[in-house]
C-alpha cells in the first residue's frame, strides 16, 4: 500500500508540474484571444524565448522549464519501475529503458543525487521474483518519495 501512494503521489506531481508548463497566466479571466489587432507583435514570443522566460514569469515553475518537464516525465517512469518489479517483471531491459544514460543530465542539477539514488535502488529489483521485491520495495519507495519531493521543491517552489 505504501509503493502504491508514492507512486500516486510522484504521479501526481509529475503531472502538475507539466500542467503547470503551459504558461504564466494565472488568471484565465484576462487571457487575450490570439487574434486580437490591439495586442503587439511583441507580445508574442517566439517558441525559444517563451521557454528562456517561462520559468522566470510565475508560470509555476521556478527552475528551468525543460529540466521540469523531464524531471516530472522521469518521475512517471520511475514510478512504474516498483510495480513491474512487484509483479516480478522487472529485467535489465526495462531498467535500461526507464534509467536511460543521460537522462540524470537533462534534470535540474538539485535533483541529480536524488535520481542516482533512485537509480542504485532499482538496480537491485532487476530480475527478482515477486517475494523479493516486496522485501527490497520499501527502500525504492522511500527514495522514490525522496525524488518527488525534491522535484516538488525545484520545480514548484
Amino acid at each position: 500500500m505504501r509503493y502504491r501512494t508514492a507512486a500516486l503521489t510522484a504521479a501526481a506531481s509529475a503531472g502538475l508540474l507539466v500542467a503547470g508548463c503551459g504558461g504564466g497566466d494565472s488568471d484565465p479571466t484576462t487571457t487575450s484571444p490570439s487574434t486580437s489587432a490591439a495586442a503587439p507583435s511583441s507580445s508574442t514570443p517566439s517558441a525559444a524565448s517563451e521557454t528562456s522566460s517561462s520559468s522566470s514569469s510565475g508560470g509555476g515553475l521556478i527552475g528551468n522549464l525543460e529540466a521540469c518537464s523531464e524531471a516530472a516525465t522521469t518521475g512517471l517512469a520511475i514510478a512504474g519501475v516498483g510495480l513491474d518489479a512487484l509483479s516480478g517483471n522487472f529485467d535489465q531491459a526495462d531498467f535500461d529503458k526507464t534509467f536511460a544514460s543521460g537522462t540524470a543530465d537533462k534534470l535540474p542539477e538539485e535533483l541529480r543525487d536524488e535520481y542516482a539514488a533512485v537509480e542504485e535502488a532499482a538496480k537491485k529489483l532487476i530480475g527478482k521474483d515477486t517475494t523479493e521485491a516486496v522485501d527490497l520495495s520499501n527502500d525504492y519507495t522511500a527514495t522514490l518519495e525522496k525524488y518527488t519531493n525534491a522535484m516538488t521543491k525545484v520545480c514548484t517552489g
